[in-house]
């Protein structure tokens, strides 16, 4: 689990960055709102999505506080994987995947990022398979009697 919680923490510092630097441009040009929130390809993305995933990173962090993870254990477990797949939605759709050429080396950032996606999330889902089919060891309870 410490693995787990380093790598989110990198990923939020980075897409805080990420998020920061760009919502900067955006402040410079006059246009914050309007291109925060836009629905159509600016550049090689779609920044609505973009702002939808980060925004959806608050879920997992809200539900990762202390007193939500050990008070109401079901919303912390439940909200990070619905959070989790949200993320990954947004993102495929940020990056406009579907229309992203994979032979274009001017698209060699947004490809990595796609094939980084994709690894996380087949690493997941192969955890998720694995958790599902391989039958833990039994565990037994026992009880003292004088």
């Amino acid at each position: 689990m410490k693995w787990h919680r380093a790598l989110a923490k990198l990923f939020v510092v980075f897409t805080f960055v990420h998020s920061i630097s760009y919502t900067q441009q955006f402040i410079a040009s006059g246009t914050v709102f309007a291109e925060l929130f836009k629905s159509e390809l600016v550049g090689k993305i779609i920044p609505l999505w973009g702002t939808l995933a980060f925004y959806s990173e608050f879920l997992i962090i809200f539900s990762s506080l202390e007193v939500v993870r050990r008070g109401y254990f079901e919303v912390f477990y439940y909200l990070h994987y619905v959070a989790f797949l949200m993320i990954f939605v947004f993102s495929i759709l940020h990056l406009n995947i579907a229309n992203l050429d994979f032979s274009n080396t001017n698209h060699a950032t947004q490809i990595a990022f796609a094939y980084s996606i994709i690894a996380a999330f087949g690493c997941w889902l192969v955890d998720w398979i694995l958790r599902l089919t391989i039958k833990g060891p039994n565990i037994y309870s026992a009880t003292a009697e004088d």
